[in-house]
């Protein structure tokens, strides 16, 4: 029950003023990730959803020299707009991610 009185505090998400965030989803994690082929899955459904929506996409990746770049089952589902972001930190917000969001509309 508590998670439910936690999901209606968030409300419904709007598309005009929301961001799908895709993080590290790279080729050289595939073997440490639990389950990594239902979290693929689960994150093309989203990411498919983002398109049909116009929502934004933005991608991380972590130090793509060494692990390699986002898998090619993930890559197939950005659309032309989806923003791709190395970085070498543990946070997506790099100071370019930053700028890219705030270039965004809110209501």
């Amino acid at each position: 029950m508590a998670s439910l009185t936690r999901l209606k505090a968030v409300g419904k998400l709007k598309p005009s003023s929301t961001v799908l965030m895709v993080c590290d989803i790279q080729e050289r994690f595939k073997s440490v990730i639990h389950e990594w082929d239902k979290m693929v899955t689960v994150s093309k459904t989203m990411i498919d959803a983002a398109n049909i929506m116009q929502m934004p996409v933005v991608v991380s990746e972590q130090y793509p020299k060494a692990f390699l770049h986002t898998v090619n089952e993930i890559q197939s589902s950005f659309d032309k707009s989806a923003k791709i972001f190395e970085k070498k930190k543990f946070s997506m917000l790099t100071e370019d991610c930053k700028k890219h969001l705030q270039s965004f509309k809110t209501e």
